[in-house]
């Protein structure tokens, strides 16, 4: 399995199979805009926090722009996750490629 995810892979993946999505941002960077299917899990909760997520399914990390979310899957792996991958570029590269967003509870459309 690849490591990385870019954000048309990991919307046909939400689409169609599903995935545990993981926000390791934080509290606060969530609620400025954030994937309404993620799970907010902060990396620094992740390792105490880590059995909220099924061993048995693929699990998708994002973060800002990507740096935390490759030290969330290295971390998951070390934890025994075999299923991880990191969205290439966070929610920078999400939202630049126009795909939805939300902001506290209402969701935004990017402008193109």
């Amino acid at each position: 399995m690849q490591t990385n995810i870019t954000p048309p892979q990991l919307q046909k993946i939400l689409a169609i199979d599903g995935c545990q999505l993981v926000d390791v941002r934080e509290p606060v960077e969530h609620a400025e805009l954030h994937i309404t299917e993620a799970k907010l899990i902060p990396l620094g909760d992740l390792e105490k926090r880590a059995s909220e997520l099924s061993k048995s399914q693929p699990v998708v990390i994002h973060c800002r722009s990507g740096k935390r979310g490759v030290q969330a899957m290295t971390k998951l792996q070390e934890l025994g996750f075999h299923q991880v991958q990191n969205l290439e570029g966070g929610i920078l590269a999400w939202k630049g490629a126009g795909l939805p967003v939300a902001s506290g509870s209402k969701k935004v459309f990017p402008l193109m």
